[in-house]
């Protein structure tokens, strides 16, 4: 498939006027392309690969070949000295070249990015199911809040004590849910507010 674009950017600049073409820059996208889906390989050897169609594309303009197909599609243009043209695929060739290592280096950071977020969600989610169990164990009710005083865990041991299910409480104010004394009521309601 990279091949196949490569070719078809190679028909376009060709018959957009070769190596006056503007457009020689459309070689770097299927190059950034198989850094990202494939890897920093496949984007070397499709910058090689570019690099060889573009110095075919330079190199048909400048030798006298005879190539009927060619010569219909392709534009007449003035070209560039020969020391003009050289400077120029140099640059572009060392273009592609540079996007290939920096897309692939890249995409290869990215992707080993992606497999440690993903590690650390699953010893994230395994610290959590931990944590769960020791706050479920306690033989004490234990009961958290937000600095809203919106209970976040309500253990095992708080709902056998209070007698309401945890999913019966979390969410609600604590002063809602705990049933104390209106002097504690207060107290806890002046600490909340701050």
């Amino acid at each position: 498939q990279f091949g196949a674009d490569a070719l078809l950017v190679s028909a376009f600049i060709h018959v957009t006027g070769g190596i006056t073409s503007n457009f020689s820059s459309l070689y770097l996208l299927p190059i950034i392309a198989a850094s990202m889906i494939r890897s920093r390989r496949v984007a070397v050897q499709l910058a090689a690969f570019s690099a060889v169609m573009y110095l075919a594309l330079v190199a048909v303009q400048y030798v006298d070949v005879d190539l009927p197909m060619a010569r219909r599609f392709s534009p007449v243009v003035e070209l560039p000295s020969v020391r003009v043209a050289q400077y120029t695929v140099a640059i572009n060739l060392a273009g592609f070249m540079g996007v290939a290592l920096l897309a692939g280096s890249l995409a290869d950071s990215l992707r080993s990015a992606g497999a440690r977020l993903e590690d650390a969600s699953h010893h994230i989610r395994d610290l959590r199911a931990f944590n769960e169990y020791v706050i479920n164990s306690l033989l004490s009710g234990l009961i958290t809040t937000d600095h809203d005083g919106r209970i976040l865990t309500f253990n095992r041991a708080a709902s056998t004590i209070s007698g309401a299910s945890a999913s019966q409480v979390i969410g609600r104010h604590v002063i809602e849910v705990m049933q104390m004394p209106e002097s504690v009521r207060t107290r806890m309601a002046d600490l909340i507010a701050g």
